[in-house]
């Protein structure tokens, strides 16, 4: 199969022929007798094939027979009980009076050694029972396994193969057998293979849990995330609480969408079932390790490592947080400790890649890749690694080598397939324009404009922040990438075609979605990402996330009062609440954030963090904290060491000073449903007090955000019959209600609230919507204009009060409206031309000139932005501040560039702009306008 004939869906990849393998006692699998036909399913196999652990309990303990004491043994194996799964295991072997149970058993016996940390006595036990039973495939797949992670990939490949020879040999014929075969090819890395009897084994029983959770799994090491929620979602439609499937999915949102709250109540569904379930405890360590919370990822990997010593995967967890600590020592006596256990285990650097990435080390990240192939040449995680680090930093030639040897190695990789097919077949219509000290690479339909609106702004950002910072970014690579297609932009980022975020800065490179959007303030974006780029050189990649995204919010904030967020009401929803998260959790919002509005508060919180201590200790504490942080310093000693205080007293004193600025929210009436507890928890607490109607409300929210309509509609019943007078029920009865669609309830709901005296800005702009959709016109007036004094930065109320002026030819509400809302939403390419117009209109030339630099911050490629903004520079005898607007749209009309720009020329060499005329002519120059017309124009 050619690359460009990948395919990433679980139904795509062609059966391959199976190759045959020597059976590691050296007789002939061909010879051996095949097995008799597959015996009927007993209880506890139907129960274990679709992964009823609830039900597998109560069967073990039924008998005392040989296949009851192995389930005892295997679920001893899951609640991390070691010994007594070895006693199970040895006792059912014993009691064994078929050749399937002593099989079984003998299998759960050497697992329970191996896990125990007895790998010798694990492999003795299954060698002994393969020689006497080639047959054996739990054993033969076992000892197979056990070679791999012992690191003996060779002898294991060769105990593994076999298996392909039965299959051959037509020997493997069950979905169970199939299985087997599909988690044997998948340990000695064939993948075409392994996915190929996962198809014929879901054809054969659709309905085994067990084999569509394997199948998840497998798809996702490609980072096949959406054929894995299929399947993981198939599986739980057949169990709902199947704990691998739970887990699968928990591991899909942490790849897929990174939406802790599903995450989180995923991997909680599972600890009630099996709290010492390893794949559950492994995920929430990753999670940990990407909020870079190493005290809690070393506290579930040593959860793991109390019972498993020898677990590879939790020790390369301590191995990475000790990475990621900076204890080089300590770091190399974890590395040595896997290594010892598994000589070929390369993934404990390149998974320590991986985690440093998350924190844009990614130099370091590419070092510790190529350590991991000096272990193992031809790794294909560190391949890719390297490969996309390298993207980073500028050294793309080198880059698409490895990445073609990552692909080369694993082509069911998706990142790897993404990536080199996005330099092979894409990058080549990108075209890079050397500007001095950085680059600028544009798509080749896109690269006059881009380089003409970008190249300003990226000038004026680096001569202000070497400045501000007193620290010039690396001069060996500088580049920003512009990309007009979403999904390019994110296979570029991530090598995946899914990610939200306008821009990404990687230290050396930052990279945006185009202006030909017309949706999102560019200049904005570009500003942001590029003060990222300081924060990260300067603090040697180790700055925390909320400092740098606050500091970069506040660069924006300050460069243009238009470009902030306006989130204080969410904030102050969480100040009210005193749920406001520390300094020390401040980074956790990003990540932990149980809603979108949380991830919301996360950046605003940070941003007013920045603007704390700017007002408090001055901005130039700024650099001095970046590289405290860079000299290796932990948050408590830069805020001790810079600003003099601990973190619970810088905590203290941002709070009284946040108290401060939102006084006039402190008297609202509001609730807070952003830090939600997860279904689970409130189902417990609704139990344990059937009468508490404020948590059915909790409940039926929390149950509705998980898209469990039914059983929300049940749980708002039971809190609005148990509260039916209470002000916290019904405002959260009216929101859910309101999102249901079922408006006149919501309205009714939230006129409880405000008839028991409460008000608040949410709850005015809740009956306000309510009443444009009952079409009471006069009554929704009355709401949003309340909800503006409540708070004027509410921009939804604002759009209200305007469609209404509209409708009702009201001028005067129009204009205080169009005004407001030109302030608060930066992102609207329509509120930036209406506001132009009615400027222009006016006569209010400032008004214009401001107006028409939004528009064309967000939609440059209109060229009736750059007339705006030229108009009003001209009206107000400014023809410097419309340099950037002829230079534009010389751009975008290029049958008239040469009228555009001469007049241009000479409109600033009249207003002793030399400079700028100059570079105007420089331009023309390279339109192509003669000579002599470019001298005439600058006279």
């Amino acid at each position: 199969m050619t690359r460009h004939e990948h395919a990433t869906t679980r139904s795509s990849l062609a059966a391959a022929i199976l190759f045959a393998a020597v059976c590691a006692n050296g007789g002939s699998a061909a010879a051996q007798t095949p097995p008799s036909s597959p015996l009927p399913r007993t209880p506890i196999d139907s129960a274990r094939s679709i992964g009823d652990i609830e039900r597998l309990r109560e069967l073990a303990v039924a008998s005392d027979d040989a296949e009851a004491l192995a389930a005892r043994a295997e679920l001893a194996l899951l609640d991390a009980e070691i010994a007594t799964a070895q006693r199970f295991a040895e006792q059912a072997r014993d009691r064994a009076t078929t050749s399937r149970d002593r099989e079984r058993a003998t299998a759960l016996l050497a697992r329970a050694l191996f896990e125990g940390g007895a790998p010798d006595q694990a492999e003795e036990t299954l060698r002994g029972y393969l020689a006497q039973q080639p047959l054996a495939h739990e054993v033969r797949l076992q000892l197979g396994e056990l070679l791999v992670r012992r690191g003996s990939f060779a002898e294991g490949e060769v105990v593994l193969g076999t298996f392909s020879t039965f299959f051959n040999n037509d020997m493997l014929k069950t979905t169970e057998q199939l299985t087997v075969l599909s988690k044997a090819m998948a340990a000695i890395n064939a993948f075409d293979d392994a996915n190929y009897a996962m198809e014929r084994a879901i054809e054969l029983d659709p309905r085994n849990a067990d084999a569509l959770v394997h199948w998840g799994n497998l798809l996702l090491t490609k980072y096949n995330t959406a054929d894995a929620e299929v399947t993981f979602d198939e599986a739980l439609s057949l169990n709902a609480n199947h704990i691998d499937a739970l887990v699968g999915k928990a591991r899909t949102e942490l790849q897929l969408s990174n939406d802790y709250a599903k995450i989180r109540t995923h991997l909680e569904q599972v600890e009630k079932l099996a709290p010492q379930h390893v794949g559950m405890l492994l995920t929430r360590a990753e999670v940990a390790v990407y909020d870079t919370d190493c005290e809690s990822a070393r506290k579930f990997a040593q959860q793991v490592l109390d019972t498993r010593p020898q677990h590879l995967e939790a020790l390369t967890f301590i191995a990475a947080c000790e990475y990621l600590d900076d204890d080089k020592v300590a770091f190399e006596k974890a590395k040595k400790k896997v290594l010892g256990l598994n000589p070929n285990y390369a993934d404990v650097l390149s998974e320590t890649s991986r985690y440093a990435v998350r924190v844009h080390r990614y130099e370091e990240a590419a070092k510790l890749d190529h350590a991991a192939l000096e272990i193992k040449p031809d790794h294909g995680p560190s391949l890719l690694g390297i490969g996309i680090g390298l993207s980073r930093i500028g050294k793309e030639d080198e880059a698409l080598e490895m990445l073609r040897r990552a692909f080369e190695v694993d082509p069911y990789n998706v990142r790897a397939y993404n990536m080199v097919e996005l330099y092979e077949t894409q990058m080549k219509d990108y075209l890079f324009t050397d500007h001095g000290r950085y680059l600028i690479r544009a798509h080749r339909s896109e690269n006059p404009i881009v380089n003409a609106l970008v190249s300003p702004v990226v000038d004026e950002a680096l001569t202000e922040f070497d400045a501000k910072y007193e620290f010039k970014p690396s001069a060996d690579y500088l580049s920003v990438e512009v990309f007009p297609n979403p999904t390019t932009f994110a296979v570029r980022s991530v090598g995946l075609p899914n990610v939200s975020p306008h821009g990404i800065c990687f230290g050396k490179v930052v990279v945006s979605r185009s202006p030909s959007e017309g949706n999102f303030n560019w200049r904005q974006v570009i500003w942001h990402e590029l003060a990222h780029v300081y924060h990260i050189q300067l603090s040697n990649s180790r700055v925390p996330r909320w400092f740098t995204e606050g500091l970069a919010e506040y660069e924006t904030n300050i460069k243009d009062p238009g470009w902030q967020r306006h989130h204080d009401r969410e904030l102050a929803r969480s100040l009210n609440a005193d749920s406001l998260r520390g300094v020390m959790e401040l980074s956790h919002g990003f990540t932990h954030a149980r809603s979108f509005e949380e991830i919301l508060r996360a950046y605003h919180q940070s941003s007013l963090v920045i603007h704390f201590i700017a007002e408090t200790w001055g901005f130039e504490k700024m650099p001095v904290m970046l590289r405290a942080w860079g000299a290796y310093k932990k948050t408590p000693e830069v805020l001790s060491s810079v600003l003099g205080v601990d973190p619970p007293a810088f905590d203290a004193q941002f709070k009284s000073w946040l108290t401060g600025r939102y006084l006039n929210f402190k008297r609202q009436f509001t609730i807070d449903l952003a830090g939600l507890a997860t279904t689970s928890e409130l189902e417990l607490e609704v139990q344990a007090n059937p009468g508490a109607a404020r948590k059915w409300a909790e409940l039926a929210i929390a149950r509705y955000r998980m898209g469990n309509v039914p059983d929300a509609d049940i749980a708002m019943a039971q809190a609005t019959t148990h509260g039916a007078d209470d002000p916290d029920v019904n405002a959260i009865a009216a929101l859910y209600f309101y999102d249901r669609g079922r408006v006149k309830d919501a309205y009714g709901h939230a006129l409880v609230v405000i008839d028991a005296g409460r008000d608040s800005y949410d709850l005015r702009l809740l009956l306000g919507s309510a009443a444009v959709k009952l079409e009471d016109v006069p009554s929704a007036e009355v709401h949003f204009r309340a909800a503006t004094t409540l708070w004027e930065g509410g921009a939804e109320a604002w759009e209200g009060l305007a469609r209404i002026a509209r409708a009702q030819k009201d001028e005067e509400l129009a204009d205080r409206a169009e005004a407001r809302l030109f302030m608060l939403d930066q992102n609207d390419p329509r509120i930036a031309r209406q506001r132009t117009e009615s400027r222009q209109e006016a006569g209010d030339w400032e008004g214009a000139l401001a107006a028409a630099r939004r528009w064309v911050d967000i939609n440059p490629l209109d060229s009736r932005s750059h007339e705006a903004l030229i108009e009003a520079a001209t009206q107000l005898g400014r023809p410097s501040s419309a340099a950037l607007g002829w230079s534009a749209l010389a751009v975008l009309r290029p049958s008239d560039a040469e009228a555009i720009l001469l007049r241009a020329i000479r409109t600033l060499r009249a207003a002793n702009e030399p400079g700028l005329a100059e570079k105007l002519a420089a331009q023309a120059r390279e339109a192509d306008v003669p000579e002599a017309k470019i001298s005439q124009a600058l006279q």
